[in-house]
Order: structure tokens, then C-alpha cells, then sequence
């Protein structure tokens, strides 16, 4: 196998490889050439930054102004303000505004003013062209070394000498299976072959599948309530704001943030219980609809539900109860009241599944951040560094897994080039 070392003659610079040309992986490209080492990335895509230019619905959400360790996942209990305090929400801000990017706020998420992903990607990789980083686009890494302090990375058949190596792999989220590279060269095959321990990796920030037999009829409703997820009939967390009905079962912001709970408990009972009409408590629901039917003038139980919610939300409600929509409505609902009222305020759905990884906006698990110290550098190699989502750390919407990409990616690549 051919050897292309990449040593300047006369001048000893680092020679960092990186592993994956995303968001991290491009944040730590820049911050190595920076510190003036001499920077690879190898990415298996015939171009980089694929996936910021979805994120965000194509507007690319790139932070949150309100930058919190709780808005993160981890099976470690290591305090991420170690990785924050070194580079956080402002220091990202600052970064874009110095590389050209405007910018506006909007309920503490940040998007570029044009509201268009590719062109965060391409001040990346503009920033990245001037500071002299070799892309390399099209290289699936299948094999990494260490030998008397020196990393060869095997990619297309060739082997490249490095200093120092940083694993920007990302994670399986948000790509086709047939654009995933082979689980056998993956980044965490490659971090396990390192000696490291992988976490088991899970979907996250994704729709839920349902066994319940309404979803069909509820397909396109799109309503806001309180949804609490219960493992084993004990609450375990809950989210208020607007969910969407699919026809497979439930999706929405609020449904992305219980799914890693869903995705990870696998063999736990679970239930999503939804509160049709969060701002009532179930007294004041009851007294609501009793004084509805004193004073209304409703000749069928469908007519009684007719203004309250979505008609399908209606008749999947009595379809429930069992009471036929045009079953008059003081022989049948009328005698129910406070029944239709716990249902409401107790809608009860059953998740089966989460949805697949190329539905999945991150991942939960990965690498174990108990083997990473608070330069991002390997534990268990020296000369070795992560960023980013191959991580066993996943944030909740809104911009915050884009932060710890932009966080570790800097630590990371400041850290490879700068230690000795």
C-alpha cells in the first residue's frame, strides 16, 4: 500500500486528519488550520456539509440564545459546561458574523437572514479554502493505525500519515441506507476497533410509530396539547406545544423531544397520553361541557363536539366512547359528560416503534464521553480527538446539537493542533 505523507520540508507543522467534512468536522478544519496545522478531511460524500443543508427545514437552525447543559442527552453525568465554558452560543455567533454570515433571532433560534442552509455550508467550506484545507471528497475511511506516535488513515486504497486524528463521523441520522457507509467502516466500528466503547445507538428527534387503530382516520390533524410519556405507568416526561397526527401514528416538535425515551426503552411499557385542552384543568373541562349542554341546542352527539376540535379529533373521540355521531345527544353523551372530559384530557395513544434513521433529525448514544477529556481528546489514544454527533451526547430541538458540533469542532480541532 502506497504512503502519502504530508510533512512540509523544512517546517514541522501538525499533520491533522479528519474523519467526516460536516458541521463539526468542518468547525475543526478551520480551527486547526487556524493554529497553523496542516489539515486533511476525508469525507465518504461526493461533497461536504450534505446535512446542514437540511437542517432546519432548509433554513438551518444554527443555534439557540438560550444555551443550556439540561437541553442535552448522555448516559455520562459529565457537566457539559466544561465544553460550553471553552467555546459556546456567543463564541458561534461571533464566528459567523466574523465569516460574513447575517443573522436573526426568533424565540431564541438563531437562522442566517437569506433563511438558506447551503450557505452556512458554504462559508465553511470558504473559510476552509482559505486557510489551505485539503478536501478530499469521496473517501470512505476503512482503517486507522497508530504506530510510534503516528496515525496512517486508509482510504481508497491509499494510506495517509497524520499527528494527529480527528473522528467528525457524525452519526446514521437523517441518511438513506443506501448512503450509509458499510457498519464495518462506520465511525463507530472504526472507534470501537480504537478501543473505545459505543453506547448503543438509537434514533432520536424523530416521529413515533402507533398501534392505534384511529391514526388513519386522525392522518393531517395538526392540534396543541400537553403530551406526557409514561414507561411502565410512571411518568417520565412531557412536552407541551403542536403535534401532527400521521397515519402511522404521531409526529411534531413535541413528539421529537420524548422519542429518544421511546427509541432507548425498548423494553418498557410505554404510552403517550395527550391533553386535548391543556389550559383547563379536568374540573373546569367538566364544568365547560356540562353548561354546554344546558344551554346548547345540540340534537346529536356529533352536534354537541361540533366547534371543539377538529371534526376527525371529534369522531375518533365518540368512536371511542362508543356512541354513534348521530345518537341523540341527551339520551347518549349527556349521560357522560365527565367520561368525555377524562378522555380529553387523557387521550391515550400506544408507540410501538420510532421511525427509521433517515427520518431522525440526530442519534442517542455513540461514542462514551467518559473517554473523552475537555479537549476532546481521546481517553484511551493520545493524538486522538472527537466532535459532534459520533458523541453520546444528543440535544433537543432548536438549534442545540448544531452547538455542540460547533463546540467540540473548535475544541476539537484547536486542541489537535496546539497540544504537543
Amino acid at each position: 500500500m502506497m504512503i502519502n505523507s504530508l510533512s512540509e520540508v523544512g517546517v514541522r507543522v501538525k499533520r491533522i486528519g479528519i474523519i467526516g467534512g460536516g458541521a463539526s468536522g468542518l468547525m475543526a478544519a478551520i480551527s486547526a488550520s487556524e493554529a497553523g496545522a496542516k489539515v486533511t478531511v476525508f469525507e465518504h460524500n461526493n461533497e461536504c456539509g450534505r446535512k446542514i443543508k437540511a437542517t432546519g427545514n432548509g433554513k438551518c437552525n444554527l443555534t439557540n440564545t438560550f444555551l443550556r447543559s439540561s437541553a442535552y442527552h448522555s448516559s455520562s453525568d459529565k457537566d457539559l459546561n466544561r465544553y460550553f465554558g471553552q467555546f459556546d452560543q456567543e463564541d458561534a455567533l461571533m464566528f459567523f458574523r466574523k465569516s460574513g454570515l447575517m443573522m436573526y433571532e426568533k424565540d431564541t433560534y438563531v437562522y442566517p437572514l437569506c433563511n438558506q442552509a447551503y450557505v452556512v455550508r458554504d462559508i465553511l467550506l470558504h473559510r476552509c479554502r482559505e486557510n489551505g484545507v485539503k478536501i478530499l471528497t469521496d473517501h470512505t475511511v476503512n482503517d486507522i493505525s497508530l504506530k510510534d506516535s503516528v496515525y496512517t488513515v486508509c482510504a481508497n486504497g491509499t494510506g495517509y500519515e497524520f499527528d494527529r486524528v480527528i473522528m467528525a463521523c457524525g452519526s446514521y441520522a437523517g441518511i438513506n441506507d443506501n448512503d450509509r457507509i458499510d457498519s464495518n467502516d462506520d465511525g463507530y466500528s472504526l472507534s470501537y476497533h480504537l478501543g473505545h466503547s459505543i453506547v448503543k445507538v438509537r434514533p432520536s428527534l424523530v416521529p413515533v410509530n402507533c398501534s392505534d387503530d384511529f391514526c388513519k382516520k386522525l392522518k393531517g390533524v395538526r392540534m396543541n396539547a400537553k403530551v406526557t410519556l409514561t414507561l411502565d405507568d410512571a411518568p417520565a416526561a412531557e412536552e407541551y406545544g403542536e403535534v401532527q397526527f400521521t397515519d402511522y401514528g404521531i409526529s411534531g416538535i413535541v413528539v421529537f423531544q420524548l422519542s429518544r425515551y421511546i427509541a432507548m426503552e425498548k423494553e418498557r411499557n410505554k404510552l403517550l397520553i395527550l391533553d386535548l385542552m391543556p389550559d383547563m384543568s379536568e374540573e373546569e373541562l367538566k364544568n365547560f361541557l356540562h353548561f354546554r349542554d344546558i344551554t346548547g341546542i345540540y340534537m346529536t352527539a356529533g352536534d354537541f363536539l361540533m366547534g371543539m376540535f377538529n371534526k376527525a379529533v371529534n369522531e375518533v373521540l365518540l368512536d371511542i366512547m362508543k356512541i354513534d355521531p348521530e345518537a341523540d345527544h341527551e339520551s347518549e353523551l349527556s349521560q357522560r359528560l365527565d367520561e368525555l372530559a377524562s378522555l380529553i384530557k387523557g387521550f391515550t395513544m400506544h408507540p410501538t416503534s420510532v421511525k427509521s434513521y433517515p427520518h431522525a433529525q440526530c442519534c442517542c448514544g455513540g461514542v462514551s464521553l467518559d473517554e473523552i477529556d475537555d479537549s476532546c481528546e481521546s481517553l484511551i489514544n493520545d493524538g486522538l480527538y472527537y466532535c459532534g454527533e459520533i458523541i453520546d451526547v444528543d440535544g433537543i430541538c432548536g438549534g442545540y446539537n448544531l452547538q455542540w458540533a460547533w463546540t467540540t469542532g473548535y475544541i476539537a480541532g484547536r486542541a489537535a493542533a496546539s497540544e504537543p
